[in-house]
């Protein structure tokens, strides 16, 4: 399937329901930028913002132009992820969540296996400890292939590939069969 180009040269739509947005901070442990992913319903006026990362102005207000925050959510506590979380939780007035409850606002930490509906979609929330112990993914059902996540040069050093977890689905990692859906 051909998905087109949204909302400029750095973000692109990996799915019906998933657009990534590249922040404009590539560097060793980003490679060519951290991933935001913007996550909809097709048609919904509301959006879930995953991984906001660094605090530029620029990255921020583009996530912001996707539509009414509904949530903001963080896969884990790496500053390329999680710097500018509680800004842009602040600046759309949404709620952030997270495993760790020192980065959350307004709202109770996520935990492993609790299903989320917002913004029109469903997410289930994936412990997946070993890039980080409080790592985690979001699976969404029914959301065609999955997405893995990018090597850096620290995964080079560990033989080139990251831990198995971190490359697994939501129901590869419950039950270790093959994945249905999309996992962030």
């Amino acid at each position: 399937m051909h998905l087109p180009r949204l909302r400029g040269p750095d973000s692109e739509a990996v799915s019906p329901l998933a657009t990534v947005v590249r922040a404009p901070n590539p560097g060793p442990m980003t490679l060519d930028g951290t991933n935001s992913y913007v996550l909809r319903r097709p048609g919904s006026a509301g959006v879930v913002v995953v991984d906001p990362g660094p605090s530029i102005a620029e990255h921020l207000e583009h996530l912001a132009g996707f539509g009414t925050v509904e949530l903001v959510l963080l896969t884990h506590h790496h500053p390329d992820h999680s710097e500018a979380l509680h800004e842009f939780a602040r600046l759309v007035g949404a709620p952030a969540r997270a495993i760790d409850a020192q980065y959350c606002l307004d709202a109770d930490p996520i935990v492993d296996g609790e299903r989320l509906q917002v913004a029109g979609i469903e997410l289930e929330v994936v412990a997946t400890p070993g890039h980080t112990a409080d790592s985690v993914s979001f699976h969404l059902p029914g959301d065609g292939d999955n997405v893995g996540r990018r090597r850096s040069h620290v995964d080079e050093q560990r033989g080139g590939h990251p831990p198995r977890d971190e490359c697994r689905t939501g129901q590869e990692v419950r039950r270790g069969d093959a994945p249905a859906g999309r996992a962030l």
